[in-house]
């Protein structure tokens, strides 16, 4: 598949911040998109999910009860579980954005963003860990309205410290 991916842009944290916006990066070039992400919390103990909102055509984060999500999380400690969200104002995530600065790292595949007349669709997969317990995760989630979206927001409810963010279509 890598050769099948074209390089759109790549976004970097070099500060403390709460939010990275991904924006304009969807068109009508590409179906399908892919993420390769590697976010770390600014300080340890802080423990929080990833979450992401997506950004409409006009620029606007959409903020609405419009995600839906499902989550298979595998911690290396323990068996299984999943995590589902209905009707949610975000996408919610584990694997990225906890304690340590361990190096927290996964992938997204973004489904018809740009299609008005489609849900916006994803998948990922990420890997983390916690005060030494290794997790994976897999995930997929839908954003139930069919409109024409631009960008992709990351956000956490404490803070990160670095990170980068690479956007590739896929061909």
């Amino acid at each position: 598949m890598a050769t099948n991916l074209q390089f759109i842009q790549q976004f970097e944290i070099t500060g403390t911040v709460q939010t990275l916006d991904c924006d304009n990066i969807f068109s009508t070039n590409y179906d399908v998109y892919f993420f390769s992400y590697e976010l770390k919390e600014s300080s340890s103990g802080n423990d929080q999910w990833i979450r992401m909102r997506l950004i409409d055509n006009s620029g606007s984060v959409i903020s609405d009860s419009e995600y839906d999500y499902a989550q298979l999380v595998l911690p290396s400690n323990a068996t299984y579980y999943q995590t589902v969200g209905v009707a949610q104002d975000n996408w919610t995530y584990a694997g990225v954005g906890y304690s340590d600065d361990t190096g927290n790292a996964g992938s997204i595949y973004i489904y018809s963003p740009n299609d008005s007349g489609s849900y916006t669709y994803l998948t990922t997969q990420a890997s983390s860990t916690v005060t030494n317990i290794a997790y994976g995760t897999k995930g997929i989630g839908v954003h139930k309205v069919a409109e024409t979206i631009r960008g992709l927001r990351f956000y956490t409810t404490t803070y990160w410290g670095s990170g980068t963010v690479s956007v590739y279509g896929v061909k």
